[in-house]
């Protein structure tokens, strides 16, 4: 979810903006030691809040008179808000959030992420479009603060997002 705006010289657009992002993982059949003795029955999932500035270059490709493609390329720096943990065991469920404290001392706080994707714009007239598309984004810094272990260790999430939305040119 967010908000782009951008500069088109001739195909080329450069856009930038502000957008929110969720990333996470989930793992089934968890051992949570002497907690719960069955893991057929368990799972965590984690939750990842990123607040992000994104900064993309595209070049549209006619396809017909008012259809065009644009593949992204691009970077987005990120403020990692904060994380949820999920666990489940039978119809046991609990919910976690992690405390800024808590956050800051396994997390980094900054992250910078690449993006690669693509678009296609439907013109309904020569100020409004319509926008679908696909991107994937990698955290391309470690998400883990590793200064905080006594070992290394490193974690780079992914996301596969599908965008939709509105071209307004002013």
């Amino acid at each position: 979810m967010g908000l782009l705006a951008g500069y088109q010289i001739k195909k080329w657009k450069l856009e930038t903006g502000l957008q929110y992002m969720v990333s996470g993982y989930r793992l089934e059949r968890v051992y949570f030691g002497s907690l719960y003795n069955d893991i057929q029955n368990s799972s965590t999932k984690q939750i990842y809040s990123h607040l992000m500035i994104p900064i993309q270059l595209s070049y549209a490709f006619p396809l017909y008179d008012n259809i065009t493609v644009e593949p992204i390329l691009g970077v987005a720096e990120s403020f990692n808000i904060g994380e949820t943990n999920i666990t489940q065991y039978k119809d046991d469920r609990q919910s976690l959030k992690t405390g800024n404290s808590a956050f800051n001392n396994r997390y980094n706080r900054f992250s910078l992420w690449g993006t690669a994707g693509f678009r296609f714009e439907y013109r309904i007239d020569p100020k409004l479009s319509i926008l679908a598309g696909g991107t994937f984004q990698y955290m391309m810094t470690n998400f883990i603060q590793s200064t905080q272990l006594s070992y290394y260790t490193s974690q780079h999430n992914y996301a596969l997002l599908v965008n939709a939305g509105l071209r307004i040119k002013i």
